[in-house]
């Protein structure tokens, strides 16, 4: 009876960590999201006006080149890249009570901790001509990253904050797409777009979930 009695209450709290786990992971999550984006920001307030100026313009020329199809001089992982962190900049969404952090490239390791910005896409500095495409994880028991982005509807806005600029962008346009669907998300000229990508449905990911936004 004991034994028993014993297995039954370690099962019990078996139970409450699995069940607890998901919301506390999410809270450290955020609570790590929220120092990073503080970190950002006070690093972007205490550098020259000059040198934020030239990190723009090389990442203006960059969103230009890749419109034009030319080669860029400067690499990748050097642009946007203040402190030398691979932190671009951060993502707010207020319809979903969601601010990220912006990290370059896509690689399963970024998509862990935060929001991947897709390399052969624009900088996510605004402009004519330029297309940022952001993607994240749904799904995940230790972060929400993207898990909410369905709740979103036409005309709801997001926020993309680099460089002391802050972007606003309204939903246009919610697709669900097979991963080989991509052509909506090629840079149109004069257009100034950015859309958010994850899998759906959760768990089986066959799909994308793109919800793209015009800048207003």
């Amino acid at each position: 009876m004991n034994k028993i009695k014993y297995l039954s209450i370690i099962l019990i709290i078996l139970g409450m960590i699995l069940l607890l786990y998901s919301p506390i992971s999410n809270y450290i999550n955020q609570k790590n999201q929220n120092e990073i984006i503080k970190d950002y920001g006070q690093k972007i307030k205490s550098t020259q006006s000059r040198l934020i100026e030239e990190e723009l313009k090389k990442a203006i020329k960059y969103n230009q080149n890749l419109f034009e199809e030319n080669e860029n001089d400067v690499p990748y992982s050097e642009l946007l890249n203040i402190n030398k962190d691979g932190v671009m900049g951060y993502i707010e969404i207020p319809k979903i009570n969601l601010k990220l952090v912006i990290y370059h490239g896509t690689n399963e390791e970024t998509l862990k901790k935060g929001v991947g910005h897709l390399e052969k896409s624009s900088l996510p500095i605004g402009g004519k001509s330029s297309y940022t495409v952001l993607t994240g994880h749904s799904g995940l028991k230790q972060a929400k990253i993207f898990t909410r982005l369905e709740e979103l509807k036409n005309g709801d806005r997001f926020y993309i904050n680099v460089l002391g600029l802050k972007l606003e962008y309204k939903v246009f346009s919610i697709e669900k797409v097979l991963p080989t669907e991509i052509e909506g998300l090629k840079i149109q000229e004069d257009e100034d777009l950015a859309a958010l990508v994850t899998c759906t449905p959760i768990g089986i990911n066959t799909h994308r979930l793109i919800v793209k936004g015009k800048r207003v």
